[in-house]
This record gives C-alpha cells, sequence and structure tokens, in this order.
C-alpha cells in the first residue's frame, strides 16, 4: 500500500485524468490501486513500466474501461513497432506517446505507429539537435490529423519563429508546445498572440513565469475565456491545491491548477480533453527527465 503513495507528485498529475471520469473517487482509487497491482504482476524489469509509470498507465486504462492483460499485451507490440520504425529508444516516453496514440479506443495499429515516425522524421529536418523521443506524446496526438507531414512540420516551425519573435526563448522548450498550438483553430498569428496574453496575465498577477511553464499557458490558451479570466480561474484553484499535504512545490502547484482550471472551463469536450491528456504526458515526461539528470549529476559528483 506504501508504494502507491510514495510518488506524490506523479500521482496527482495522473488521477487529474480521472476527475471527468463517471464513479464516486473512492471506487476510482480502489480501480486504480488494482490496476496498478495488475500492471506490476505483468511487467518486467526491461519493459519500461516503472512504478512511476504504471500510476499514469492505470488512470488510463480506468478512463479507457479497458483490462491490464490487453493492455500490456499491445504494448508489448507497441514496442516492437517502435523499432521496427526505427525510432529513438526511450521506454517511459515511448510509453507515453503509445498511451497517446492508442486513445482511439482500439488495438495499436503498425500504421499508427508509421505515422508517427513519418512525423518524427519530417519534423527533425528542422531540429536535428532538439526534437527527440520526449516528444513522442505531441506527436502522437500530431499522427492523428489527416494533415500532409510536410505540411504539419512546416505549421509547427512557423508557430515556433512567432513565438520567439515576441521574446519567447529555449527552442527545445518551444517545439512541443508548437505542436500542440497547431491544433488551435485561429491563424498562428492570433493563437501566438493568445499564447503571449495569458503568459503576461500571469505576470502582472505576481507571477514568476519561466520556460518549464510554457506547455501549462499553451493548454490555457485553448479555454473558451479571455486571458484574465483564464488566470483568475488557475489562481483559485492553485490555493487548494497548494494546500495539500505532502505540500506540492511552486512547479507542481501551478501545473495542477492550470490542469484542474482547464478541464472546468472545456467541460466535457472530447478533443480538448485529449489535448490535456497530451499535456500531462509532457509534464510526465519532463518529471521523469528531471529526476534522471539529477541523479546523473549525484552520481557523478
Amino acid at each position: 500500500m506504501a508504494a502507491f503513495f510514495e510518488d506524490w507528485t506523479l500521482l496527482r498529475h495522473s488521477i487529474v485524468s480521472l476527475l471527468l471520469a463517471e464513479g464516486e473517487p473512492e471506487s476510482l482509487v480502489r480501480d486504480m490501486r488494482a490496476r496498478m497491482t495488475e500492471l506490476r504482476a505483468l511487467a518486467s524489469f526491461w519493459d519500461g513500466l516503472s512504478h512511476s509509470l504504471r500510476i499514469f498507465a492505470a488512470a488510463s486504462l480506468i478512463t479507457q474501461g479497458e483490462s491490464s492483460k490487453a493492455f500490456y499485451a499491445d504494448w508489448k507490440r507497441a514496442r516492437k513497432l517502435f523499432r521496427d520504425n526505427r525510432l529513438p529508444r526511450d521506454g517511459s516516453a515511448e510509453l507515453l506517446g503509445f498511451l497517446i496514440l492508442r486513445e482511439s479506443g482500439s488495438s495499436l495499429s503498425a500504421s499508427q505507429v508509421a505515422r508517427l515516425a513519418e512525423l518524427f522524421r519530417e519534423v527533425r529536418k528542422d531540429h536535428r539537435w532538439l526534437l527527440g523521443a520526449g516528444e513522442y506524446p505531441t506527436l502522437a496526438l500530431l499522427s492523428q490529423t489527416e494533415a500532409p507531414a510536410g505540411e504539419i512540420a512546416r505549421r509547427v516551425e512557423q508557430i515556433l519563429k512567432r513565438l520567439e519573435e515576441r521574446g519567447f526563448r529555449s527552442r527545445g522548450r518551444l517545439l512541443p508546445i508548437s505542436q500542440m498550438l497547431f491544433f488551435a483553430p485561429e491563424a498562428d498569428s492570433v493563437v501566438c498572440d493568445r499564447f503571449e496574453a495569458v503568459w503576461r496575465e500571469f505576470q502582472a498577477q505576481g507571477l514568476k513565469m519561466f520556460a518549464s511553464d510554457y506547455d501549462e499557458v499553451a493548454l490555457l490558451c485553448f479555454a473558451p475565456r479571455t486571458p484574465r479570466e483564464i488566470v483568475r480561474r488557475v489562481l483559485e484553484h492553485r490555493e487548494p491545491i497548494a494546500a495539500l499535504r505532502p505540500k506540492p512545490g511552486r512547479e507542481a502547484s501551478f501545473s495542477l491548477a492550470c490542469s484542474t482550471a482547464f478541464l472546468e472551463l472545456v467541460g466535457g469536450d472530447p478533443k480538448l480533453r485529449k489535448l490535456s491528456r497530451a499535456q500531462a504526458a509532457l509534464q510526465v515526461r519532463s518529471i521523469l527527465a528531471s529526476r534522471q539528470a539529477a541523479a546523473a549529476a549525484a552520481a557523478s559528483s
């Protein structure tokens, strides 16, 4: 039982997807514990299903209404498809991308992974040293559109450059959010203006903003409210989240508040909820990458 609660940061990010699920909270938590136990029994050391990722996967299984056994069989097949398409190896990133790919409700197909690989190679033409496996979640989302890969890569690059023109830096952080903003129904210039407006509104309310906050702000651009209303709602959500025990840090409380406020503002819109799950996957990937970097730094000191 204690192991279930040992990773509070990943647990909180994972259960955001359950907020709109049917059922009582106690029942959802019991189901999540059961799925994690089942996945632990199925998983091996080499398949990428670490304890932290089992938390996120278990939440996904509940929202999809799927069995752990069927999920794991599909995951093993997916890993082979990633290898067959010569995609960069990264167990956690592959799993997160896999979770987004299969949200169509059916078993993962070879054509889905081939489409992701096509997009990966097309976007990488402009970002050879930036694009990595960490962006599988957003690329998985993009792969479900019908736009040609070249057109997607071109628009993503245009959005990134427009954000840079507005003073935003760190291309490695801008690249995945440019992929998210691709889905905005407005013109690229309009959605980039909206991104800047939401960002500036947070600053006007006294928040110190960092490049690590880009993906939360990108997600909020899709909320059907003015920047001032969006920021006010996020700050309202952040107050009780910051009071949780164990107490979340600044970055975690801000990220969670953005996620919960977004779900409240968009309601049951399935397309926007899918975008929210992709953003959550990016957050999980970022958390895991930060931990790996910290562990490597500690080992070398």
